[in-house]
């Protein structure tokens, strides 16, 4: 019998125990607070940039449907200003279209960008677009509004052309698309300015300062005269002018 107590007492701590832990697996999920994974956060647009160059692969948006107009995309933070670099892949209804090249700045979800034509051929040296792209919280897909200049025929905003287009974030980018990102990420550096081949006394876009400013697109911005390429650049620098204060002085 005294052995019978001695063996007692480890019982009834152990149906205590299992008491207890019956009791919280009981519990209401409300009354169990939820930490939401630090991972959810990580991949907002802001995230993914701070953690290098992000590739999407977008598809050209009508009014109504999405188009048969593919392309990809990359963009990469740097300075802040965010760059890009975007190119044509397929398409059943136009012609190819030459890469463009872009900057602008980011607002939270949201980009706004101006580009040109990358290839530099005089026969497409009229293209500039101004687009802005609003991404999802997890910045896995984009929509993008723009208006560009699709003809040689006027530069103003009358005569500058709609579109939209739709884009899906990409996690393992293929060999042509590394060979793109190797041009992006020599765009912020100055060694890229030079190789447009510009005179050193040729004055440049504020912008995209591979590119010579023109004497009509102009903004005085707290007593000094910044000069852009386009109206497009003279868009997005009217955006966010502390973006580009440095770049302009150089």
């Amino acid at each position: 019998m005294r052995g019978m107590k001695g063996f007692i007492g480890p019982l009834v701590c152990v149906a205590l125990a299992l008491l207890v832990l019956w009791s919280v697996r009981l519990r209401a999920p409300e009354d169990v607070p939820v930490k939401p994974p630090a991972a959810a956060e990580a991949q907002s647009l802001a995230a993914r940039l701070a953690r290098g160059p992000v590739l999407y692969r977008w598809t050209e948006a009508g009014l109504a449907e999405a188009l048969d107009h593919h392309g990809g995309v990359w963009f990469l933070q740097a300075g802040g200003r965010v760059y890009s670099f975007a190119w044509f892949e397929r398409s059943e209804y136009v012609r190819p279209w030459p890469a463009v090249e872009g900057v602008g700045t980011l607002d939270g979800d949201e980009l706004y960008m101006a580009y040109r034509n990358a290839t530099y051929d005089p026969s497409h040296d009229f293209y500039h677009a101004r687009v802005h792209f609003v991404f999802e919280p997890d910045a896995r897909r984009f929509e993008c509004d723009f208006l560009q200049q699709a003809s040689n025929t006027g530069a103003a905003d009358e005569d500058l052309s709609p579109g939209g287009a739709k884009g899906v974030w990409v996690a393992e980018p293929g060999p042509d698309d590394r060979a793109h990102r190797e041009r992006l990420e020599r765009m912020p550096g100055p060694a890229y300015a030079a190789e447009s081949g510009l005179h050193r006394d040729v004055p440049r876009c504020a912008v995209l300062p591979q590119r010579a400013a023109e004497p009509a697109y102009e903004v005085n911005y707290e007593g000094r005269v910044y000069r852009f390429c386009c109206p497009s650049c003279r868009e997005v620098f009217m955006r966010r002018p502390e973006a580009f204060r440095v770049q302009a002085s150089e």
